[in-house]
């Protein structure tokens, strides 16, 4: 579902495009979910489940949460690419690390941009998670 209705039709139309998962079809397999992508669209899940609950986690500061996630982004970028000629679940990630990018970083290169995925923007990135945890909190 998120391959072919989220990230495809993003990198396909070279525009970061969030869609509305199938909430439902995730809601009919799992009680929770955690982290991303499902985290970028908690106000979807809240329209259509308002008694669920959210929490919201954080790191130390901006900073910290910046060195965690392009640790964890430049570890995986390298192997999805070169894993991504023989395995199709690992494509689907590539796909997922394309949109991804480009919701973090506000930048539709990443949606066609080579493999390893360029550098990304910090100061962007940080502003995304600000705002996401500012949305988070306020909602």
């Amino acid at each position: 579902m998120w391959t072919n209705d989220i990230f495809l039709p993003s990198i396909h139309s070279r525009r970061t495009i969030m869609g509305k998962p199938n909430l439902q079809l995730i809601a009919d397999k799992f009680q929770a979910t955690a982290d991303l992508p499902m985290a970028l669209y908690f106000e979807q899940v809240m329209e259509e489940y308002p008694d669920c609950k959210f929490v919201l986690t954080q790191r130390e500061n901006s900073e910290v949460w910046f060195r965690s996630w392009e640790t964890l982004t430049k570890s995986i970028t390298e192997p999805t690419n070169l894993g991504g000629f023989v395995f199709s679940n690992v494509r689907q990630y590539s796909h997922y690390l394309r949109w991804l990018f480009s919701v973090v970083n506000k930048d539709e290169n990443f949606l066609t941009a080579p493999f390893p995925l360029p550098q990304q923007d910090k100061e962007t990135a940080i502003a995304s998670y600000e705002e996401h945890n500012r949305r988070v909190r306020a909602t």
